[in-house]
Parts: structure tokens; sequence; C-alpha cells
């Protein structure tokens, strides 16, 4: 991401911050209904770990 411009970057962190409210109302009923694990729920929606946590 060292070459990225900014505007680049801020639209990638834009988009992981702020997500439809549909997405995070799938993201919460998917982990209520089959508890996955925070890796394999980030790779679902394409988050990390950390953010995934944070999120639940």
């Amino acid at each position: 991401m060292e070459n990225e411009s900014p505007v680049k970057q801020w639209s990638h962190l834009h988009k992981i911050l702020y997500r439809l409210p549909l997405d995070k109302l799938l993201f919460i009923l998917l982990y209520l209904k089959c508890y996955p694990t925070y890796d394999l729920q980030g790779l679902l929606f394409g988050l990390d770990r950390t953010r995934v946590c944070r999120w639940v």
C-alpha cells in the first residue's frame, strides 16, 4: 500500500469501516447462527481478525 495514493487508501478504508447496514446484519446473524471462528468470519467478509472481534 506504500505506492497507492492517499485517496485510494482512504477509499479502501472507507469500504471496510462503513459497510452497508445489511452487510453488518448478515455478519452478525451468520455469527449467531453458526459461531464460526474469527478467522473464517474474516475470510468470508474480507475483514481481518481484529475487526471481526470488534464487530462481534
